[in-house]
């Protein structure tokens, strides 16, 4: 048994190393990164994660074929048997999986469930899968002979949606509640599309600015989309991603002239690609009213380069592509705790016990204590000039837009 000035002068040093030692991540890193790995090729584009942390997209394979996966710890191709290439695009927490495959020539939308459902055709020439909901319903589109599509929702049956007008429709995600985003020709045209919500009856929600296109990718549980509109025209590179809860919210970009909203989480936190001042296509996280760099969340040392960010879960992980070793593959990012946070709260239980123990003076809280005030000073001024360099960069780029 350890005698009480023993456990002081242990306790002492402990509390003063840990001012000391460095944490696992840069100070400026707010996530750890993981390769999802492929199926035996070079590259993988993840495209869809669950809230169980289950991730879905296309790989290649050591043939260079580029087959659907599911990974959730490891990877499992999810082909069709004759298919030439296949795509995972949605995935819930149960592990299903709805995408689209390629086979004779034609697509086929898929349902993953422990075994692979070939949707059908419909009455057209081919069907593509999109989202899917925790009940297992997905949605997708129906391609039809003139090159037109109809969107459809499949709940152990192909139900044909229809369409806003006389051009195309598609469903690209699906709430709990059943509620669709997606996109149709608006009415009065056949030659653009619109971003659409679809509860029974389609909903046009219009583009951001002088755009004349615009589509969503991403509906959380709330009802709130995601996705991007053209702000000019039908230019592509004026598009930017956009958050719609009753009216259409521009994001802006990280400085550069496009921006795209791909997924979005239960907390309307949206993620995405946009260009950067130097137009390079950055990752990005948009949350809190700002949009931030997602390559400035991890540790610079990682090797990655984070190009575009497709989904992420309420637990705050997030899929997506980037480069590692001038290959584009699959990552997962996961959020990180405040370094050393956990190795203080083990010390601060078990000083607790021992000071019962051996019923430690209050001079051993103090020094304690006193480490905890000078930890967390520091946290509060690294939290400080992040805000403030965060703030720089926001005026930067409202400067550069100004001056654009």
């Amino acid at each position: 048994m350890i005698s009480e000035l023993t456990f002081v002068r242990t306790l002492s040093i402990f509390a003063l190393i840990l001012n000391f030692l460095p944490a696992p991540y840069s100070q400026a890193a707010e996530f750890k990164i993981i390769d999802i790995g492929t199926l035996g090729g070079q590259s993988c584009w993840p495209t869809s994660i669950s809230q169980a942390g289950h991730v879905t997209g296309r790989s290649t394979t050591l043939s260079g074929a580029e087959h659907a996966f599911l990974y959730f710890g490891g990877m499992t191709d999810l082909t069709p048997s004759g298919a030439t290439f296949s795509s995972g695009n949605g995935v819930n927490s149960m592990g299903q999986v709805s995408g689209t495959a390629v086979v004779r020539n034609q697509y086929r939308a898929f349902l993953f469930d422990g075994s692979l459902h070939d949707l059908g055709l419909g009455d057209g020439y081919g069907t593509h899968g999109g989202g899917i909901n925790e009940l297992g319903v997905s949605v997708g589109a129906i391609q039809q002979s003139d090159g037109n599509f109809r969107a459809f929702r499949y709940d152990g049956s192909l139900h044909d949606l229809g369409k806003l007008s006389e051009g195309a429709s598609a469903g690209s995600d699906i709430n709990s509640s059943g509620v669709i985003a997606g996109y149709s020709s608006p009415l009065g045209s056949t030659s653009t599309i619109h971003a659409i919500r679809y509860d029974g009856a389609f909903h046009d929600l219009g583009t951001l600015g002088q755009g004349s296109y615009s589509r969503s990718s991403a509906i959380n549980d709330g009802g709130l989309i995601a996705g991007y509109s053209m702000t000019f025209g039908f230019n592509f590179d004026s598009r930017h991603g956009f958050l719609y809860n009753g009216a259409m919210i521009d994001l802006g970009t990280l400085g550069g002239s496009f921006s795209e909203a791909t997924g979005m989480n239960n907390f309307g936190h949206v993620v995405g690609s946009s260009s950067d001042a130097m137009g390079e296509p950055r990752a990005f996280l948009f949350k809190d009213g700002t949009m931030v760099d997602l390559n400035a969340l991890i540790d610079p040392g990682s090797g990655w380069q984070l190009l575009s960010a497709s989904d992420l879960n309420d637990a705050g992980q997030i899929v997506g592509v980037g480069l590692k070793n001038g290959q584009e593959r699959g990552f997962l990012l996961t959020p990180v705790p405040e370094p050393n946070g956990t190795i203080m709260g083990i010390l601060m239980v078990t000083v607790i016990a021992q000071s019962r123990r051996f019923n430690l003076s209050a001079s051993c809280f103090t020094v304690l204590r006193h480490q905890e005030v000078i930890r967390e000073k520091s946290r509060q001024t690294r939290d400080a000039r992040r805000e403030e360099q965060s703030s720089q960069r926001i005026a930067d780029d409202l400067g550069h837009n100004r001056s654009a």
